[in-house]
């Protein structure tokens, strides 16, 4: 079984490429990297991940809080 560390990694370079952090060149790079895939793998792997994967993959939703008192929508921070 693989490390914490190595699983981390591995996560946090999934949601940096489906953050738009990373392109796919170096997204996939970093990927074969540390998983030890093929360049041709790991961009294949990268492009099958979706936005709703990505959400779920570390384990947690950012959800919106309560609406403020008097506040009748979402206002953008």
């Amino acid at each position: 079984m693989a490390d914490t560390e190595t699983n981390s990694k591995l996560t946090e370079a999934i949601v940096d490429y489906r953050m738009g952090h990373q392109n796919l060149d170096r997204g996939a790079a970093d990927l074969a990297e540390i998983a030890g895939l093929e360049p041709a793998v790991a961009k294949a792997l990268l492009r099958a991940t979706i936005r709703q994967n990505v959400v779920d993959i570390r384990g947690y939703k950012l959800k919106p809080g309560p609406l403020a008192k008097g506040q009748t929508k979402r206002e953008p921070r």
